[in-house]
């Protein structure tokens, strides 16, 4: 995505016209610029965590939700590193929550993957 593009239709669109992101990496500047919500990835696996950063910034507390951002900046880029949705159910697999299994065409994300995945899930104690 582009946060200009975002910008360009946050300052354009019509009043009676909702934006909300489609993209993790993006959700903290897009609410920040004044869309209204986000259809979330990362939040399936860990929605308490990522909920509070848009709860904390709806309400104007950006350093905090900010901080949270940048804890799933990495995360973020490895959910999708290996396709969508294999990341998340990787996640959700590591996390005890589902079986790690997709239909052809789609494949399991790669080990490597799934490794530096469990370990950022470590550093941030989820």
């Amino acid at each position: 995505g582009s946060l200009e593009q975002v910008d360009e239709i946050l300052k354009s669109k019509p009043r009676h016209f909702d934006v909300i992101s489609g993209d993790d990496a993006l959700t903290f500047s897009m609410i920040a610029s004044g869309a209204i919500g986000v259809i979330s990835v990362i939040g399936n696996a860990l929605p308490k965590e990522f909920s509070r950063m848009i709860r904390l910034e709806f309400n104007g507390e950006y350093e905090p939700a900010r901080k949270i951002h940048h804890m799933f900046t990495e995360l973020y880029k490895l959910l999708f590193i290996d396709g969508n949705p294999a990341g998340v159910k990787a996640l959700l697999n590591d996390m005890g929550f589902i079986e790690n299994v997709l239909r052809l065409p789609l494949v399991p994300t790669n080990i490597e993957t799934k490794q530096k995945m469990a370990e950022i899930l470590k550093e941030l104690r989820f």
